[in-house]
């Protein structure tokens, strides 16, 4: 570094506005932090114990698919909700 500015080299008053540039620096870095995650828009974070995070590859028919996909609209759920369901029914939970 080619030179470093020490308090004692200037007076109160550059310590002064220095503090006040730095300050008002954090400040708009605060509110412009806090907007940013007011404006935070979507869905809400799934907490750990609900987020289903392991996927399972199923190959169909284009007609099974189609039945698929027409069952559960019928039911009023997602194709993956269907067959989570079916396969929590089988086993009995």
């Amino acid at each position: 570094v080619p030179f470093a500015i020490r308090w004692t080299d200037y007076g109160s008053g550059f310590q002064k506005s220095l503090k006040k540039v730095l300050d008002g620096l954090y400040y708009n870095k605060y509110i412009a932090h806090m907007e940013k995650k007011r404006a935070r828009m979507g869905r809400a974070p799934l907490k750990p114990k609900d987020k289903l995070s392991r996927m399972v590859t199923l190959r169909l028919k284009p007609a099974e698919y189609r039945q698929l996909t027409s069952d559960a609209k019928a039911a009023g759920l997602t194709v993956t909700g269907l067959l989570r369901n079916c396969w929590l029914e089988w086993r009995g939970d």
